[in-house]
């Protein structure tokens, strides 16, 4: 909660927002230390964005928290979004062209799309079975969420996803 602490988040060549908490990230942190990092605040953000550096995409899985992030490499220019193994917190993004919108609430994606069409598939989900969150759609069909323990890499261009976590894995 210091200024130290503002987003974005930056280290070495890496770029970080973030929303959330990571509950161990004292204990990584302690790890990081170990292996010869240095900190300049006391924030799970900074953990975050070391652990990245140090361990790339398997850091996801030391997490325990809810959370989800957006890691921008400037070495390589590209984006990840990243979500929590349950998705606790929600990461949603609008991908048109060559631009990228992504938030952990639908609200400010909205101000980028002109006109906006529901998804009557998911509002029919909705309203008749109670679901919303058993798909990376949503309410919009040009907004889509990234789903619990997947990764979103963004190069400029296109879009993949790898997956760190699966429910059915662990």
């Amino acid at each position: 909660l210091s200024e130290k602490g503002h987003q974005p988040f930056s280290y070495d060549n890496l770029s970080l927002v973030f929303n959330g908490e990571i509950y161990n990230y004292i204990e990584i942190r302690e790890l990081l230390i170990n292996q010869g990092y240095s900190f300049k605040t006391g924030s799970d953000t900074e953990v975050f964005l070391i652990a990245y550096h140090a361990y790339g995409d398997d850091c996801f899985k030391m997490f325990n928290g809810m959370w989800s992030a957006g890691i921008y490499d400037n070495q390589n220019e590209s984006l990840k979004l990243v979500r929590d193994r349950y998705g606790i917190k929600p990461l949603y993004y609008y991908h048109k062209e060559d631009s990228i919108y992504f938030s952990s609430e639908v609200k400010f994606i909205l101000e980028f799309i002109s006109n906006v069409k529901s998804n009557i598939n998911m509002v029919f989900d909705y309203v008749e079975h109670s679901k919303i969150w058993h798909t990376s759609e949503t309410m919009f069909s040009e907004i889509h969420q990234v789903s619990p323990g997947e990764i979103l890499v963004y190069d400029g261009n296109n879009i993949s996803f790898d997956s760190y976590y699966s429910l059915t894995s662990s």
